[in-house]
């Protein structure tokens, strides 16, 4: 279960910059916030496959 929780975070990092997108209404929020996503989501399929 702790293995779950790094991903999490990572997700919790990328909402929090996608909301600041909406707010600021600047690209390189939306770039890094997925660019996080992507990460969380690669993190948690492999803790996952083990």
């Amino acid at each position: 279960m702790k293995k779950l929780l790094f991903p999490f975070l990572l997700y919790l990092v990328a909402i929090v910059l996608f909301t600041a997108t909406l707010i600021t209404r600047s690209a390189i929020y939306a770039i890094v916030g997925a660019i996080f996503f992507a990460v969380g989501a690669i993190v948690m399929f492999l803790s996952l496959k083990q």
